[in-house]
């Protein structure tokens, strides 16, 4: 008896620990890159839109992100939204 304990314990220590780790990598895919500079970002973002005839795009994108970065941008990790809590 005491040897299907032990079994159930480490298998629900092994689920728990599983279940952490499925939640982190998670986040990975959730947390959004924030700019360190809202005000300044939103000015490239702009000019890529009045640049490039279609927008948004992979080009005019990385466009306004080069240029951010060049004049003193950067980017943060934001924190991830969790729309399946309530």
């Amino acid at each position: 008896m005491s040897q299907a304990l032990n079994n159930l314990k480490k298998l629900i220590i092994e689920m728990v620990e599983e279940e952490v780790s499925l939640e982190e990598k998670l986040n990975l895919f959730l947390e959004k890159n924030t700019p360190t500079n809202p005000s300044k970002w939103s000015y490239y973002k702009s000019q890529a839109k009045k640049k490039f005839d279609v927008y948004p795009s992979a080009y005019a994108n990385a466009w306004a992100a080069k240029k951010y970065k060049e004049l003193g941008g950067g980017w943060r990790m934001g924190k991830p939204k969790k729309k399946w809590e309530t």
